[in-house]
């Protein structure tokens, strides 16, 4: 029996990924942030979750291993990013009184250097970076060796951040149809839907 594990880009201390890790035997779980992987540390070195397999790396992931400029800001759904928070999304969300806080320089790594050889889930939410972290384990996608991804984009026409690469949910859609995976399920965010990838022979296509 293959063992359930999951990798979660852009993760935070919340009851999702308590849920997540629940669910799986081996988990790794990905965040640029010191605060942010501190209260992970510290949730999953309680005793409930020591017969999980939980690492926690503190790092972006990009396409390529080294350093780059990391924008935080003050609340969370428009939150910190590799790229700029874009003249639209203040607009839109000009009622959460968002601001910069902060630019750090974080390390970087290259999701497919931690993958791996199986993955049941990958959660990537990674604020308007997420198609191109996407693409980086495009080996994986192309022999079916992830059963399900879930991943956060930005609605058509609707950039939510500068500074980066195509991030549009038919962008996303459109790369996915290249491998044997169907859309499963869409959280219908207004702004940055969730879109669920599973292996085709799991679910039925969803236009």
């Amino acid at each position: 029996m293959r063992v359930r594990s999951a990798v979660f880009v852009g993760c935070n201390a919340t009851e999702d990924i308590k849920s997540v890790v629940e669910k799986h035997d081996v988990c790794i779980l990905i965040d640029p942030l010191p605060d942010a992987c501190g209260k992970l540390r510290k949730i999953f070195d309680q005793p409930s979750f020591r017969d999980k397999s939980v690492s926690v790396i503190q790092a972006a992931c990009w396409k390529e291993h080294g350093k780059k400029r990391f924008n935080v800001y003050n609340k969370h759904g428009l939150s910190s990013s590799l790229g700029e928070v874009s003249d639209r999304a203040k607009n839109v969300f000009s009622w959460v009184d968002l601001s910069l806080r902060d630019t750090i320089e974080v390390d970087c790594i290259v999701l497919a250097s931690v993958m791996p050889m199986w993955l049941s889930t990958l959660i990537i939410d990674a604020q308007g970076a997420d198609l191109t972290i996407l693409k980086t384990i495009e080996g994986w996608l192309a022999t079916g060796r992830v059963e399900g991804v879930k991943i956060e984009c930005d609605a058509d026409g609707d950039k939510l951040y500068n500074g980066l690469e195509d991030n549009s949910r038919s962008g996303v859609i459109s790369y996915m149809k290249q491998f044997a995976y169907v859309l499963e399920s869409e959280q219908h965010n207004p702004m940055n839907p969730d879109l669920t990838f599973v292996l085709n022979q799991q679910a039925t296509v969803l236009s």
